[in-house]
């Protein structure tokens, strides 16, 4: 029969690979609160694997524009040549969250090797909007 074409394999090297992210603290952040003297914003960081709707979020830490979270997790899913997204939101209770930055890390940037270090976020139209402190590391890497 026609239709019993063996199930597609993956060439070698395109294995999805487990990450080990670290978000550990970000600086520079833009305040966003609404209400003038209420303190500053209350950011959090999401980091997703572009495309592939996984993703890990640190928790909010309240009236902060250089927040630590020291946010540990482990991404599943991750393909050679798939990007990483860190995106930092103030969390407005009752409110719409507000978009305080992102920064788009290309899987050459981190994969193999791993990355450690600041990027630079962005707001829009390239205006720098702080920064975020990361590790990356890929899982079942030769001499782990």
């Amino acid at each position: 029969a026609a239709d019993a074409t063996p199930a597609a394999v993956a060439p070698p090297g395109d294995e999805a690979v487990t990450l080990s992210i670290t978000i550990t603290s970000a600086k520079g952040l833009r305040d966003a609160d609404w209400v003038p003297g209420s303190g500053t914003s209350d950011p959090y960081c999401v980091c997703e694997v572009f495309g592939r709707g996984v993703s890990t979020r640190t928790k909010v830490v309240n009236n902060n524009l250089d927040p630590v979270w020291d946010h540990h997790a482990e991404l599943a899913g991750f393909k050679p040549g798939d990007a990483l997204v860190f995106s930092v939101f103030d969390d407005d209770l009752g409110r719409k969250t507000d978009f305080l930055g992102h920064v788009t890390v290309p899987s050459d940037k981190f994969y193999p090797g791993g990355f450690s270090g600041e990027l630079a976020l962005e707001e829009k139209e390239k205006v720098s909007s702080g920064s975020i402190q990361v590790k990356i590391e890929a899982g079942g890497q030769p001499g782990e």
